[in-house]
C-alpha cells in the first residue's frame, strides 16, 4: 500500500489533481468579499464560501477521477499490470488500488484547501505582521455567527 501511494504522489494524474482543485477554489472565490477581510481571521470566511462555490462542486468529481485514471492507464500501458497480478492475489491488488485512489483523491482537496487557506492567511491577514496572536476569541465568535453559504439553500454564482 505504501508503494502504491508513493505511485501516485509520482505520478501527473495525483498533482494535475491538486492544481486543478486549487484553481477550482480560487475561481469560486467572491472577491468582493475581500473588504471584509481586513479584520483578523475573516479570511476563513472567505476559504469557506469558496469551498462552497459552483465551480468546486462542478470539479470535485473531475478532481477525483484524475488520479484513479492516470494511475490505470500508466499500468496496463507500462505492462505493469500484467506483472503484478502474476505476483499477488488480484482482490488484494483491487483493494489497495481502490483504497489508494480514494485517498488520493481525498488528499488531493484537503492540500489543495490547505495551500489556499494559507496562501490567504499570508495576503489577507493583517494580524500576520502586527500581533502575536493571529486569531482572537472576538473573530471565532464572528465566524461562528455567520453561516457559510453552502450550509443554507443558496450558492453565490463563481
Amino acid at each position: 500500500m505504501l508503494c502504491e501511494l508513493k505511485r501516485l504522489f509520482a505520478g501527473r494524474g495525483m498533482w494535475t489533481a491538486m492544481l486543478l482543485a486549487v484553481s477550482a477554489i480560487l475561481s469560486g472565490t467572491a472577491w468582493t468579499g475581500i473588504a471584509e477581510t481586513s479584520e483578523t481571521g475573516n479570511f476563513l470566511l472567505l476559504v469557506q464560501n469558496a469551498l462552497c462555490s459552483r465551480s468546486v462542486y462542478f470539479l470535485m468529481p473531475v478532481v477525483a477521477v484524475l488520479p484513479w485514471s492516470d494511475s490505470i492507464l500508466s499500468e496496463r500501458k507500462g505492462g505493469f499490470l500484467k506483472s503484478i497480478l502474476s505476483r499477488c492475489i488480484r482482490r488484494v491488488y483491487v483493494e489497495n488500488k481502490i483504497l489508494t485512489v480514494a485517498l488520493g483523491a481525498f488528499l488531493s482537496w484537503i492540500i489543495a484547501g490547505m495551500a489556499v487557506s494559507f496562501l490567504f492567511f499570508v495576503f489577507f491577514s493583517r494580524t500576520f505582521y502586527t500581533n502575536k496572536s493571529c486569531i482572537s476569541n472576538k473573530v471565532w465568535k464572528n465566524i461562528q455567527k455567520k453561516k457559510p453559504i453552502c450550509m443554507g439553500h443558496t450558492m453565490h454564482d463563481s
